[in-house]
C-alpha cells in the first residue's frame, strides 16, 4: 500500500491533499498547519513512485493513482471527502471523482487541467520534456525545475531545496511514466458527468499551466466556480499560500455540502 499521512479522525471532515508530478505529500507541510486548515482531518497520500512509496512496483499511471488513494480512503474513512488535486494531482483528484464519485464531497483543482496537450505548443514542450527526463541526470533536471521556479516570485532557499530533495526521491521511471501519462490524459471527455461541486483555482502568472485550462475546466464542470490569484504562479503553494487558503475558506459550505 502506498505510504501517507493522516491528521485526525477521518470520519469527520475531511481534506485530502493530492501533490503534483516530482514532489511528494511533504510539499503540504507548511500548507496543513495554518489555522484555517487545522480544523479539518488532512489525508496526504505520497503517489506511488514518489517520496516514501517511490519503491513501490507498478504501472505509475494517473488510473493507479487514484485507485491507491480511493484504497486508502475505503479503509479510512466512512463520509465523503473533499479532494484538493495539486498540479499533477489534479488529473489524479478528477479520476478520483470519475471512478467513485460517492466518496466525493467537493473538489479543489489547483493550477491543473483536463488536456495538457491541446495545443501544438503544449505538445511540442511535452515531447521535450520527456526526452530531457530521459537523457539528463536527476540533479541536472531538479535545478533546471528549481530556476523555473525562481523565475515565478519569491521563494524561500528552504522550499527550493525541499523541492529539490522530493525529486531527488523520485523514481526515473515514475516520472517518465508521469510525464507520459499527462499528454495522454483527456477528462474533458467525460468530465460533465462529474456532479460534485468543484473550486477551480488558478495563479494568473502561471505559465506552467496556461489560463485556457482553467478556462477548460470552468466551461466543462457545471457545479464549478473559478478562482484567480493575482499575481501567482505555478508555485503558488510556496509563493501565495495564504490567498490559496482564503479560497479555500470561502468556499467551505459549498465544498462540504
Amino acid at each position: 500500500m502506498i505510504s501517507y499521512k493522516t491528521y485526525g479522525d477521518l470520519n469527520d471532515k475531511t481534506l485530502v491533499l493530492i501533490h503534483g508530478l516530482a514532489t511528494d505529500g511533504e510539499i503540504f507541510n507548511d500548507f496543513i498547519t495554518e489555522k484555517f486548515l487545522i480544523k479539518f482531518n488532512v489525508l496526504v497520500p505520497d503517489i506511488r513512485g514518489c517520496g516514501e512509496s517511490a519503491m513501490l512496483d507498478g504501472e505509475f499511471t494517473i488510473h493507479e493513482a487514484a485507485t491507491d488513494i480511493i484504497s486508502v480512503l475505503n479503509k479510512l474513512s466512512k463520509n465523503k471527502v473533499v479532494i484538493l488535486g495539486y498540479s499533477q494531482g489534479g488529473t489524479v483528484a478528477q479520476e478520483i471523482a470519475k471512478i467513485q464519485p460517492d466518496i466525493v464531497s467537493g473538489l479543489i483543482l489547483v493550477n491543473t487541467f483536463s488536456n495538457n496537450t491541446r495545443t501544438i505548443k503544449e505538445k511540442i514542450e511535452s515531447y521535450i520534456m520527456t526526452l530531457m527526463i530521459k537523457v539528463l541526470p536527476k540533479r541536472v533536471l531538479s535545478r533546471l525545475m528549481v530556476n523555473q521556479l525562481k523565475n515565478e516570485g519569491v521563494i524561500n532557499l528552504s522550499d527550493l531545496k525541499k523541492f529539490e530533495e522530493m525529486f531527488q526521491k523520485c523514481g526515473k521511471k515514475s516520472v517518465l511514466t508521469f510525464v507520459s501519462e499527462l499528454r495522454n490524459f483527456d477528462s474533458s471527455k467525460w468530465l460533465d458527468k462529474i456532479n460534485c461541486n468543484v473550486l477551480i483555482v488558478r495563479g494568473e502568472n502561471d505559465n506552467a499551466v496556461p489560463k485556457h485550462h482553467a478556462e477548460d475546466l470552468y466551461r466543462i464542470l457545471k457545479n464549478s466556480r473559478l478562482k484567480i490569484i493575482p499575481k501567482a504562479g505555478h508555485a503558488m503553494l510556496w509563493t501565495h499560500r495564504q490567498e490559496l487558503i482564503n479560497a479555500i475558506k470561502e468556499n467551505e459550505t459549498y465544498l462540504w455540502t
